[in-house]
């Protein structure tokens, strides 16, 4: 059984939710992104409380197999919301808000990246490629601003928990 602070109730019914804490390495660095549930079962292709169900059939208490398959070593091309203040040095993470993994995407992505670094004054060197769009094409939200609308509107709706 568990207990609801918010709205101080006892809570008999709760589903399992993703909050996965990645180290995201390129080659400018490495960073700390938060997954939460949409983005995390979009790359694991499975719900959390369906992984938890493996796991805890097999009576293994490690993280479930999926993670090192589909989540060590790969390539992906994250969107992230950036806070412009941090808590503290050692709070700097970045919510993950889009996930892509469609290879001709971020290769097209690597491509311009690529191609603008190898430029000596940083200058682009022709038509810029967009991430937006692609983002956009790979939703069903047809501008920047509807994509935000979206995302502001996932943020702010109260999860429903079972409580009354």
């Amino acid at each position: 059984m568990y207990y609801c602070m918010h709205c101080s109730c006892r809570v008999f019914n709760v589903t399992p939710r993703y909050l996965i804490k990645l180290t995201v390495k390129d080659d400018s660095g490495t960073a700390t992104f938060v997954l939460f549930d949409r983005e995390a079962s979009s790359i694991l292709n499975a719900s959390c409380a369906l992984l938890m169900e493996r796991n805890d059939v097999d009576g293994n208490l490690n993280n479930p197999k999926e993670f090192d398959d589909l989540l060590l070593g790969k390539t992906y091309l994250f969107k992230v919301e950036v806070r412009t203040v941090f808590r503290s040095n050692h709070d700097q993470s970045f919510r993950v808000s889009k996930i892509c993994h469609d290879a001709p995407t971020i290769t097209k992505y690597l491509e311009n990246v690529n191609a603008i670094d190898k430029k000596p004054n940083g200058k682009s060197i022709g038509p810029m490629y967009s991430m937006e769009d692609d983002f956009l094409r790979h939703t069903r939200a047809t501008t920047i601003e509807a994509l935000k609308d979206c995302t502001e509107r996932l943020h702010t709706q109260r999860i429903k928990h079972g409580c009354p």
